[in-house]
C-alpha cells in the first residue's frame, strides 16, 4: 500500500476503504488524478466520497501552486520557479559587479596596487 494514500485516508476517517484502494492499485499519482466516477465505484456512500474529493481538491490546489501557469512574461508564476529566477537575477547583478577588495590604511605604505583576476 502506498504510504501517502494510506495517511490520506486515514486523516480523513476512511480508513475502511485502504483495502479498496490497495486492490486497485491507487498510489500518490493516481490518488491525485481521482475524478467522480472513479470515486463513485471505489467509495460508494456519498459522505465519505465528499470528503475524498474534498480533500483531493485542496491536494491538487497545492500541487499546482508549486508550478503556476506563466504570467507577466515570464516563463512560469510557480513558487519553485520565481525563487529560481530571483537567486538567478541576485547571482547576474553581483557578477557584473569587479570585486572589492578592503585594505587597512597603513603608515608604511602609500599605496597598494592588487592586480586581481576576474571573477575572484
Amino acid at each position: 500500500m502506498d504510504p501517502f494514500v494510506e495517511e490520506k485516508l486515514s486523516e480523513l476517517g476512511l480508513e475502511r476503504f485502504i483495502p479498496v484502494f490497495e486492490e486497485n492499485e491507487i498510489d500518490r499519482e493516481t490518488f491525485l488524478l481521482l475524478d467522480d466516477e472513479t470515486m463513485k465505484e471505489l467509495i460508494k456512500p456519498v459522505g465519505p466520497r465528499l470528503k475524498l474529493k474534498k480533500e483531493l481538491q485542496s491536494l491538487v490546489k497545492d500541487e499546482q501552486a508549486w508550478f503556476a501557469p506563466a504570467i507577466g512574461g515570464h516563463d512560469s508564476s510557480g513558487f519553485l520557479e520565481n525563487r529560481l529566477r530571483n537567486v538567478r537575477r541576485r547571482d547576474s547583478h553581483k557578477a557584473s559587479k569587479p570585486p572589492t577588495v578592503m585594505v587597512p590604511k597603513s603608515p608604511l605604505v602609500s599605496t597598494v596596487d592588487l592586480d586581481l583576476p576576474e571573477g575572484e
